[in-house]
């Protein structure tokens, strides 16, 4: 199962530029890390995967069955009371799994971040949907906590989005890592710290080659006059041939 990003464009209706502009891109089975810095467009890529918001052009496919666990602890997913009623084994082992009291369902709101963020997370993989996404699920999370999520999280046998800056969960849980760069986003394999390698690699790469390429440069000008002053030279020396004949014919 693939989900497909095909020549996608996106504007906000008060930008006065395209967040995204022709952006294609696949998404495999599995947990696909998105990084960058904080307003490059990550959340709003998840948003139209997930169909939250639509794009203005380009294509999305197939539509797949999709949740949502924002960033916000305080919001209260939907399907919580459904998750409250259910005593069948898979609702019991993910409740058991993330430490969910059962009072908790019920009292949303008097609860803390973490204990409201893990309950979101619970939700979610309830519903069992083909693309799940989420969005900073360890920020409001204490170490312990962060263990929990990680390993129900790694349960999840989907089309899996993840934005997050928790290393460890990157590294831990993630196949490969979209990453939005200053002139590009580019996909690469791995967890976050193979990614990051793979890109310092390539950014050095890269400035081997514009080096070089300094160099050949500097070499083909250098060539240039080289082989202009070679011609002048020639050039001086044909004149003084030719004047030398013409005073011997004098």
């Amino acid at each position: 199962m693939h989900l497909r990003i095909d020549r996608l464009s996106f504007t906000y209706p008060d930008a006065s530029t395209a967040l995204f502009d022709g952006f294609s891109s696949t998404f495999a089975q599995g947990w696909t890390a998105l990084i960058g810095d904080n307003g490059c467009g990550k959340t709003t890529l998840a948003k139209l995967t997930a169909g939250l918001l639509k794009p203005d052009s380009g294509t999305i496919s197939p539509r797949l069955f999709s949740a949502y666990c924002p960033q916000d602890s305080s919001v209260e997913p939907s399907g919580i009371f459904d998750l409250a009623c259910d005593r069948a084994g898979r609702a019991m082992k993910l409740k058991r799994a993330l430490q969910i009291e059962d009072d908790w369902l019920w009292r949303f709101s008097q609860l803390s971040g973490g204990q409201q963020k893990r309950i979101q997370i619970a939700c979610c993989l309830w519903t069992e949907p083909d693309l799940l996404v989420m969005d900073e699920p360890t920020n409001d999370l204490d170490i312990e906590s962060r263990a929990l999520v990680g390993k129900a999280l790694a349960t999840y046998t989907g089309i899996g989005l993840l934005i997050s800056h928790d290393r460890s969960l990157l590294d831990t849980l993630v196949g490969q890592c979209l990453a939005f760069e200053r002139d590009a986003v580019v996909m690469r394999p791995g967890g976050y710290t193979k990614a990051f390698a793979l890109a310092q690699d390539e950014a050095a790469s890269a400035l081997r080659e514009r080096r070089q390429a300094k160099r050949e440069v500097s070499r083909i000008r250098e060539e240039s006059v080289r082989r202009t002053e070679e011609a002048r030279q020639s050039k001086g020396r044909l004149s003084l041939r030719t004047a030398d004949r013409h005073d011997a014919s004098l």
